[in-house]
């Protein structure tokens, strides 16, 4: 996902904040730096979050356009169906994560590790990437 250095910087200002400001919060100027950055990736979903929280936003006013539509439709993510080799199989969104690592025999020995959270939401986005199905709130399901 790519933050909108306009949107960012307007947030910044909002929040009468600059970079150094947000680096104490717990988000480091290199993933800063990667989220707006204009070639490349950029950040995964949970620092854009980070930095929205931080500054006190909804996400989808730093990210662009694009990543923007893309967030929405992501955000009501109750699970994945499997398709193909794991038709029948049903994983809740809270245990995503926990099932992907099972199956590919993926253990944390190191908990602190600077980039342990990018890593895993990344391997989570990998692992379900093939063969499975996003399965998406209803509206019945939104508001219940």
């Amino acid at each position: 996902m790519k933050i909108s250095r306009a949107k960012l910087d307007v947030a910044l200002a909002r929040a009468c904040m600059n970079v150094s400001d947000l680096s104490r919060k717990g988000i480091g100027r290199s993933a800063i730096e990667r989220a707006v950055a204009s070639s490349g990736r950029g950040v995964t979903p949970k620092t854009v979050g980070k930095i929205a929280r931080a500054l006190g936003v909804d996400v989808t006013d730093l990210l662009e356009s694009e990543d923007a539509h893309f967030a929405s439709l992501n955000k009501d993510i109750i699970g994945y169906s499997g398709a193909g080799a794991n038709f029948g199989i049903f994983v809740a969104a809270d245990d995503a994560l926990d099932f992907a690592m099972e199956r590919c025999g993926v253990q944390v020995t190191n908990l602190d590790a600077p980039e342990l959270e990018d890593f895993l939401e990344m391997f989570e986005e990998w692992f379900f990437s093939c063969g499975w199905v996003k399965e998406v709130a209803t509206d019945d399901q939104r508001t219940a």
